[in-house]
């Protein structure tokens, strides 16, 4: 089984509603991962001795947080998500650039925005995004 890092991940986003993608990856320098839980009920019985789950059909995408040092000039990250927070943005990871890409592509809103100044270092800049619907 191969093993990828963080040089084989590419962040896509579009600029605007229905945009193409755009290679944002050289703006990200950290990502909080990608990650889906499938709701689950507990369904056990009174008198039973285990416990019984079952799944709702439902999933739910945890939020996405995008950082990276604040450019004004040339930051792709920057320059998709400032000051558009509840607009939709199309969001795709491929964690594995080669053969066997493995990617996720799913629609998504800017929650939030951030702007962190940070002495002795660049501004950071932070965008959360809210997956919504179907991840492809």
């Amino acid at each position: 089984m191969a093993k990828f890092g963080y040089p084989k991940l590419t962040i896509e986003l579009d600029k605007t509603v229905g945009g193409a993608l755009e290679d944002i990856s050289n703006y990200v320098t950290s990502i909080n991962g990608f990650k889906v839980n499938a709701i689950l009920e507990d369904v056990t019985g009174a008198g039973l001795a285990d416990d019984a789950w079952a799944y709702i059909g439902f999933k739910e995408k945890a939020l996405v947080e995008l950082t990276g040092p604040y450019d004004n000039t040339a930051d792709k990250l920057v320059e998709s998500t400032r000051d558009k927070e509840g607009e939709v943005r199309t969001l795709k990871l491929t964690f594995d650039t080669g053969v066997d890409a493995d990617t996720r592509e799913v629609e998504s809103i800017i929650a939030t925005t951030e702007r962190n100044p940070k002495r002795g270092a660049f501004h950071e800049y932070k965008a959360t995004l809210r997956l919504t619907g179907a991840v492809a």
